[in-house]
């Protein structure tokens, strides 16, 4: 009977060590997908840093490109409009004239004439 007991006692504590043992096993599973998730969010907010900077210079240059457009598009109405202040009657252009016809309907002789 004392050996029975014994062995009762034994095959408790046998238990108890496996449960414990199960339970700290468990907790380093646990804690082994807790850092696998860690890393995993980690990369995902670098990406997702990495995309907004791109999207930002994107935006950046964008605006960039706008804004000199913009200073090109004065320049030249300026230009313009001092080309139109500048001009006077001597300043015209000379006029060009071009003269179709079918052949022989007499187009060099008009232009002999002019």
């Amino acid at each position: 009977e004392k050996r029975l007991k014994q062995t009762s006692i034994d095959d408790s504590d046998d238990d108890e060590d496996l449960i414990e043992k199960e339970k700290r096993l468990e907790r380093e599973r646990l804690a082994e997908l807790g850092k696998v998730r860690a890393e995993r969010e980690r990369i995902e907010e670098e990406k997702m840093a990495e995309l907004r900077a791109r999207e930002e210079e994107e935006n950046r240059q964008l605006l960039l490109l706008t804004q000199k457009r913009e200073e090109g598009k004065k320049r030249r109405l300026e230009q313009e409009k001092a080309n139109l202040e500048a001009r006077t009657r001597d300043d015209l252009r000379c006029p060009i004239v071009v003269i179709m016809g079918h052949v022989d309907t007499g187009k060099t002789k008009l232009l002999d004439k002019i």
